[in-house]
């Protein structure tokens, strides 16, 4: 019986393992239509929409974007998706391709990884990540390109090609956390630029600290040559990042302790450089004793959030919507959760300054989400950030 019960052990080991080594390294599977495939309808403010999952088996999937084509005959945009603890994929429905000859010093421990992904102008694509090795690293950003002979081939890897170091954080530290990470594509000055969140790395008294880019949030020029810029300070770990177009603003979502995550709007044309008071201030709590962290929730000098979350539902990905599918929804923002799974419709005011309601439109728990963005078809995509994440689409049904 001894031998017997060994022998069972044995293979429930290797079963054990084996799933393991199957679900880190497996290719992201084509699921919509499928009967596997969750989709259900929901009343959501006004709507009724379609809940859609798309794809599976995803290694803790990140950021995601889309590569517009510069053929303006083209039907179909590939979708480009990052995992944290896996790879970078250019997704066209059933054909799947993986990106070869990115950078090679990837840090994937702890919250770090491939981060995330946006499509620039002339389509660059620019992705975060974190970059050097377990005992000194820190969150990078590079540009490269696809050649668009090569996204339509049968082929199962595409190359990345130009492929250029653009931006990394002036101080390394041997922390798994707190890499911030997220990216937008916005103007500074006149010019083209990529906002980069960039969290304090577990080093809390460093998101004050000037001379460290830790806790901040920085603009890089990416058509003109020139250094980064810091355009706003005194963060813990920003986790979402949206600029919108049509008010010139710049929102990011961040996540607080036990308590206080924030919905902020960066002042990043004041005369000040804006201070968001993380450590100092803050509307969360110490984990360990349950204690107000710093010395309160405002002071004099410091930035308010547009809105507040007490119990933290943690934050993640955010967008602005502007499109045909939901037209009431134009101009408001979109914020998604890790913690609570769940999409927030933050209702906002004309002039994008002011929130006036905040309600969860998900009805069901279907994963941690990290990222939401508004597709090239006015849908919302969202992804779920699990050992085996998926992504799903909300449209009109």
């Amino acid at each position: 019986m001894k031998i017997q019960n060994k022998l069972i052990s044995v293979l429930l080991l290797m079963v054990f393992v084996s799933y393991v080594v199957v679900t880190s390294h497996a290719t992201p599977r084509y699921t919509k239509g499928r009967s596997s495939a969750l989709r259900y309808t929901q009343e959501a403010q006004g709507y009724s929409i379609l809940v859609e999952e798309l794809y599976s088996t995803l290694n803790h999937p990140w950021g995601i974007t889309w590569y517009i084509s510069s053929d303006s005959k083209a039907v179909q945009h590939p979708m480009i998706v990052t995992e944290r603890n896996g790879s970078v994929w250019l997704l066209v429905n059933e054909k799947i391709k993986k990106i070869t000859k990115l950078p090679r010093d990837v840090v994937q421990s702890g919250q770090g990884g491939w981060l995330d992904v946006v499509q620039g102008p002339n389509n660059i694509i620019y992705l975060s990540y974190s970059k050097g090795k377990k005992s000194s690293n820190v969150t990078a950003l590079i540009s490269f390109e696809l050649r668009e002979k090569d996204i339509h081939s049968n082929t199962t890897t595409i190359q990345a090609r130009k492929v250029r170091s653009l931006y990394k954080m002036n101080k390394t530290v041997g922390s798994q956390i707190h890499f911030g990470g997220m990216l937008a594509l916005g103007e500074r000055k006149g010019n083209d630029a990529i906002f980069l969140g960039l969290g304090e790395r577990g080093q809390r008294n460093q998101a004050q600290n000037l001379d460290s880019d830790h806790g901040t949030i920085v603009a890089i020029p990416i058509e003109k040559k020139g250094k980064h810029e810091i355009i706003s300070y005194g963060h813990r770990n920003p986790q979402g990042m949206y600029y919108d177009p049509l008010r010139a603003l710049l929102y990011s979502t961040e996540h607080g302790p036990k308590g206080g995550d924030e919905l902020n709007l960066i002042h990043m044309n004041s005369s000040t450089l804006p201070n968001y008071g993380w450590p100092v201030v803050s509307y969360g709590k110490e984990y360990s004793s349950g204690l107000q962290v710093g010395e309160g929730t405002s002071k004099k000098g410091m930035e308010e959030p547009l809105h507040y979350w007490e119990i933290s539902p943690a934050l993640s990905g955010l967008t602005v919507y502007y499109g045909k599918a939901f037209p009431e929804w134009n101009g408001d923002l979109f914020a998604s959760a890790l913690k609570f799974q769940q999409i927030f419709h933050v209702d906002i005011d004309d002039e994008g300054k002011k929130v006036l309601d905040v309600k969860p439109i998900l009805k069901r728990r279907i994963g941690r989400i990290r990222s939401i963005r508004q597709g090239p078809d006015t849908n919302l995509y969202f992804i779920t950030d699990e050992n085996r994440g998926k992504i799903f689409k909300i449209s009109r049904e």
